[in-house]
């Protein structure tokens, strides 16, 4: 069992490593040079056979269709979904008023609401596009799961139908969100209050249809089985084997996570109940570490792509945690303890090893770690399994009568436990991490024994990292601004959040800046400010600049309850008239004695800024670089050396525009797109400008430029002295606290 255990380890890692685009044609030669070596091995024979078969899993799927625009889909579901995306296998394909082909390989769906279960033949009918790409520094990278599914599409669904439905559907309780989702996986109707009072709590994974649920289906159902076999045993002379109630145990658990969409951990759960169900039938008893391995093989070996998922990487943690870590807690506690110490303590061990087991994970995926947590565990897991979980099942699949008495029991069960982790909400830790501070963190359960090298991941993953200064990032976010700037003094600026909630928080989060001193909404359109409240919440803010109040009062409300100095329409053009158009009240400010950030400024601001903008060697082209900004004639008056721009790869709206383009390449001004190049860095170093661009999860430098000399030997029609770009930018007038801001109803 050992070796088979090394061996499904290997297959993981070879899955793995396969995201990071082995060329194929290797395999071969790999796999021939390996059999010539095979007895020279020795001990890292299994491991290195399993590497191998997981790349082979890789290589034997068929490429996924390359698809675009609107097409008809048929085909399976295969793999656990994410969110409301699914993998679906492809049988057939008909572009629009086009004929049906036969088509092999993978394609990503985003259906409008939670995919069908694995399994499920369905129709979809959608708008196909490249499958994403790219990602923020740091993040999990889209690329790798693309190519270990070899899926190089993703369709978004208009219309979806399922071929062969079930005809026993579960019941829905629209007034029990929580026990829906316990039931059936289905979390769309929770309240945002809930969700987010189980994430600061840490028991969000009681919303998933998670291994402990599939595990407590499988041990109440096995455990009834044995009752009753022993109750005939008591009549039966020569008794009766207990194999039945191992295999009903089994076949629950398995039929549970199918009917909840077979989610990854899931999955993992009920594999595990399989093989050591299969196992006690057989008389044997392997380390559940070996069963665990050999079941991680077999699902990344079927799914290739949930390797890369939080829900693998989460679910596989959790399990490590308490396999290797829990016990070794435990040791301390004396043995002669009474049973209900035991049990407390128990309890304890086992919520301190699955956090520890999904430290790296969760670092890097939310960045964020409940200290109360192990607590309120404590509290949630046992109401979980004793209430909530019987309860949930029984009113979504028993008959009328029955199902509404548990429905009763149910919603005082979760009123309960929502008013025991209101008590247990506290502090929240956010760990900044990278996928190879995750890594080390992942490890810390194999490595439990040996302390001093614990301590010594902990130190090297969690030492204060110094943040860099002269610097401009340009976040690629699609269509949408977000821009960091570090500026010489060591203070941040924010500048836009980008069309999603969340994602600039992670990547500040996770670069290591909790502290903003400055954060500029340019304009109120939700392509900069969506993820402006989430950033409000979260993180330490100074100032926050707006352009207008009009439409963002609740975020007002918050800043003043944050104690956040307000700053109204600061930048170079204060005195700018508020009209209809939001794009000409952006914020348009100099940073770094360098850059020109615009906004969506377009021809009136630039019209009013041209005769006192001063001369710059950066800009940030106006409006994404729409053809309704980046005049001429500011152009020529801020006279970079260079443009930056913020847009969505393939936007349909074709920014950057051929005409602002053909203005920049007359006037030799090279341009960098978000679109073309990913996530855009600038760094500033004495007369130098470094440009690089993250694509793939690496750096790639694109261009440098010595600014004297280009100005230099730059020909100019005219010349014009160089303006301060150091004089305040906001007058007296332009400044206001949140309080201020506010309705007097608001604040009396």
């Amino acid at each position: 069992m050992k070796q088979v255990a090394w061996v499904g380890a290997g297959v993981v890692g070879g899955v793995a490593v396969a995201g990071w685009a082995l060329p194929l044609q290797w395999l071969w030669g790999s796999l021939a040079l390996f059999v010539a070596c095979l007895p020279l091995l020795g001990a890292f024979r299994a491991p290195v056979v399993g590497l191998l078969l997981g790349l082979l899993a890789v290589a034997v799927q068929p490429a996924g269709p390359a698809l675009t625009g609107w097409t008809h889909v048929r085909g399976v579901v295969v793999g656990a979904s994410v969110g409301t995306v699914a993998s679906v296998r492809v049988d057939s394909v008909a572009r629009a008023g086009g004929p049906t082909r036969a088509e092999r390989g993978r394609v990503w769906v985003r259906f409008s609401s939670r995919p069908p279960p694995p399994g499920t033949e369905v129709l979809v009918w959608g708008h196909a596009g490249p499958a994403p790409r790219r990602a923020l520094p740091g993040e999990p990278d889209p690329v790798r799961n693309n190519r270990r599914s070899r899926t190089h599409t993703l369709i978004k669904a208009e219309q979806s139908a399922v071929l062969h439905p079930r005809k026993q559907r579960p019941r829905a309780l629209p007034e029990a969100p929580l026990l829906t989702a316990l039931a059936t996986g289905d979390r769309s109707g929770i309240p945002r209050d809930t969700t987010r009072l189980l994430r600061r709590t840490g028991t969000a994974h009681v919303l998933a249809i998670s291994g402990f649920h599939v595990g407590l289906v499988g041990a109440l159902t096995g455990g009834i089985v044995l009752l009753l076999l022993k109750a005939v045993s008591l009549v039966h002379p020569r008794g009766v084997s207990v194999a039945p109630a191992y295999a009903v145990g089994a076949s629950m658990a398995v039929l549970y996570a199918w009917s909840a969409g077979a989610p990854t951990s899931a999955v993992r759960a009920a594999g595990l109940l399989v093989l050591l169900a299969a196992s006690r039938t057989t008389g044997r008893s392997p380390p559940l570490l070996h069963i665990l391995a050999v079941v991680g093989g077999i699902q990344a070996a079927w799914d290739p792509a949930c390797v890369g998922t939080a829900s693998f990487q989460l679910s596989y943690g959790a399990v490590l945690g308490l396999v290797c870590v829990s016990p070794a807690l435990m040791s301390y506690l004396p043995k002669s303890s009474p049973a209900v110490i035991k049990g407390i303590a128990g309890s304890i061990a086992a919520t301190l090893g699955a956090t520890i087991g999904t430290l790296g994970p969760a670092a890097w995926w939310f960045q964020s770690l409940p200290l109360l947590s192990p607590l309120a565990n404590l509290v949630a897991l046992p109401l979980t399994a004793v209430v909530l979980v019987p309860c949930a099942l029984v009113a979504t699949w028993a008959p009328e009568p029955l199902s509404d008495v548990a429905l009763v029991l149910g919603q005082l069960g979760v009123h309960l436990l929502m008013v025991l982790l209101r008590l247990l909400e506290g502090p929240v830790l956010h760990p900044a991490v990278g996928p190879i501070g995750a890594l080390l963190l992942a490890s810390v359960p194999l490595l439990w024994r040996y302390k001093p090298l614990v301590l010594g991941v902990h130190l090297i993953v969690f030492w204060p990292r110094e943040l860099p200064t002269n610097r401009l990032t340009v976040l690629d976010i699609g269509q949408g601004d977000s821009l960091v700037v570090d500026q010489p003094d060591g203070t941040t600026w924010l500048v836009d959040t980008g069309p999603r909630r969340t994602n600039v928080l992670h990547y500040l989060r996770r670069t290591g800046r909790t502290t903003l001193d400055v954060v500029i909404a340019t304009h109120n359109h939700p392509d900069h400010i969506a993820g402006l409240g989430a950033i409000v919440h979260h993180l330490d803010i100074r100032e926050l600049w707006v352009a207008e109040t009009t439409g963002i009062e609740n975020l007002l409300q918050l800043a003043h309850a944050r104690g956040i100095v307000v700053r109204v329409r600061p930048g170079l053009d204060p005195e700018r008239p508020l009209t209809h158009n939001h794009n000409d009240a952006s914020i348009v400010v100099p940073v770094l004695n360098t850059i020109l950030l615009t906004g969506d400024a377009e021809r009136a601001t630039e019209a009013r800024l041209v005769d006192d903008v001063p001369v710059l060697d950066v800009l940030k082209l106006g409006h994404h670089g729409s053809r309704t900004s980046s005049t001429a004639d500011f152009l020529d008056a801020v006279d970079p050396l260079l443009a930056v721009v913020s847009a969505g790869r393939s936007n349909q709206y074709g920014h950057p525009h051929t005409e602002v383009r053909e203005r920049l390449q007359a006037r030799n001004i090279p341009v960098f797109s978000t679109s073309e190049h990913g996530t855009l860095q600038l760094d500033i170093a004495g007369d130098w400008l470094h440009l690089s661009a993250h694509h793939a999860g690496q750096w790639t430098p694109l261009r440098d430029w010595p600014r004297s000399q280009v100005r230099a030997g730059r020909a100019r029609s005219s010349q014009r002295q160089r303006q301060p770009t150091t004089a305040p930018l906001l007058p007296a007038t332009a400044s206001a606290t949140a309080q201020e801001l506010l309705p007097r109803s608001s604040h009396e």
